[in-house]
């Protein structure tokens, strides 16, 4: 029975530090150059029409996009390359959230807008599929703790209902 509550703790500190590591993994975005996260910041700011139950999640991944947006900028030397900034998963997922609920005139305007969420839809996708990857395994190990859990009740049952038994023999035997 230790042996079960032991590999129990060990299985629980396992997921908890994925379950961390995945919440704190900062996925990459890659953009042509650093105008089209300017561009992103500005579509967020004049074309998103936000209510109060997204408020919060608008100001929030705009400024963590811009806090990325100006670090990226002050440590990247030239776009030639492209441009990257990074975004933990729920920042990642509420961007394109956003993107999609953007609203606007024009098609010019709508031309060069699908082509950001073009762009930002194919990374994000392709972060949440990693992420799919990782959450299955946080699954498969909840599940594993639920076999190993249901094993320790199952043992304690057992030695409960021995003890019992061994009680009622007892008295038995005495009377």
């Amino acid at each position: 029975m230790q042996d079960l509550k032991a590999q129990i703790q060990e299985l629980e500190k396992k997921t908890t530090d994925l379950q961390v590591e995945i919440a704190n993994h900062e996925f990459e975005l890659n953009f042509e150059d650093s105008s089209h996260v300017s561009k992103i910041l500005q579509h967020i700011d004049k074309d998103y029409q936000w209510e109060s139950k997204n408020a919060a999640l608008a100001v929030y991944v705009y400024d963590k996009l811009k806090e990325q947006y100006k670090a990226s900028k002050a440590t990247q030397i030239s776009d030639e390359d492209g441009f990257s900034i990074m975004m933990r998963s729920t920042e990642l997922t509420g961007l394109y959230n956003i993107l999609l609920n953007i609203s606007g005139t024009g098609v010019e305007k709508a031309r060069s807008f699908t082509r950001l969420l073009t762009n930002v839809g194919q990374q994000v996708t392709s972060a949440l599929d990693q992420l799919a990857e990782r959450n299955a395994e946080v699954r498969e190990l909840h599940t594993q703790l639920q076999e190993l859990e249901q094993q320790l009740q199952e043992s304690e049952f057992n030695l409960s209902t021995n003890e019992d038994s061994e009680q009622i023999e007892e008295e038995v035997t005495n009377s």
